[in-house]
């Protein structure tokens, strides 16, 4: 029950008088609902069970970044690499951390040990402290940029053929401009798009050359673009990926143009 205390107010928190210890007999002077003394009430919670204690972290094999929303370089055992680490640990924000390093392991054991300790306050203003050894398991990946290092780069240049309209046939009217002059013979593949196409050649030379057809048939606007796929700055060699944008006017031949 909870009791009335100066100038009437009701206080909704029970209070207990002094009692012994449900567990261990020792006599607690201010006990709470647990009927148990701090000893007893540490003993009985288990800080461990509330996180995460075995997580995986992604490793580049290649060149060795660590992965967490994106691919940082961390030393081995630094302290980047243990902020990373705590950020993989689910439930950790809702206790507090006192301390935290890592234990040994070797680089070539793939695995990581994360000696913590918790904090947390449980019932009625009993802070309990423990120790929390969490382990990390690292496994390997490849990362976005050195996957472009070992894909095969099929093309080198390519075309990406819009026009904004709602109606086909002015996509299906250039497709009969380009089969009648066979201006697709240095194609290596096509790709459906919304609102057009994509053309994909294997030097720039080519994709320039039907890019400007396209824009001699019909009214366009070209926009052009390059990407760095690999470098080499010792030997200064740079390889580039290109992208040329033609973006059609959107009318076509037989349509009706408002004129006011």
């Amino acid at each position: 029950m909870g009791d009335f205390v100066d100038g009437g107010v009701f206080n909704a928190k029970p209070t207990y008088p002094p009692m012994q210890c449900c567990l261990c007999g020792e006599i607690v002077a201010s006990p709470t609902a647990s009927r148990m003394c701090h000893t007893c009430l540490t003993k009985s919670v288990n800080l461990s069970q509330e996180i995460s204690s075995h997580c995986t972290i992604l490793q580049c094999c290649t060149c060795k970044r660590y992965c967490h929303d994106r691919w940082l370089t961390c030393e081995w055992e630094s302290n980047d690499l243990l902020a990373l680490c705590l950020k993989k640990v689910k439930g950790l924000d809702r206790l507090k951390l006192v301390d935290a390093r890592f234990n040994f392991t070797e680089p070539h054991s793939k695995r990581l040990k994360v000696q913590t300790v918790l904090e947390k306050e449980i019932d009625n203003n009993c802070i309990v402290q423990q120790p929390v050894l969490i382990n990390f398991t690292i496994r390997s990946a490849q990362c976005n940029a050195c996957k472009q290092l070992y894909t095969p780069h099929t093309w080198k240049a390519l075309v990406q053929i819009r026009q904004k309209t709602k109606d086909k046939r002015h996509i299906l009217l250039l497709e009969q401009i380009i089969l009648k002059h066979n201006a697709h013979e240095n194609v290596q593949s096509i790709l459906s798009r919304q609102n057009g196409f994509d053309m994909h050649f294997a030097n720039r030379t080519a994709a320039l050359k039907f890019a400007e057809f396209v824009s001699d048939k019909i009214v366009s606007q070209v926009v052009h673009s390059k990407k760095l796929v690999t470098q080499d700055v010792s030997n200064n060699k740079y390889d580039y990926k290109y992208t040329i944008h033609v973006d059609m006017i959107p009318i076509c031949m037989d349509d009706l143009v408002n004129g006011s």
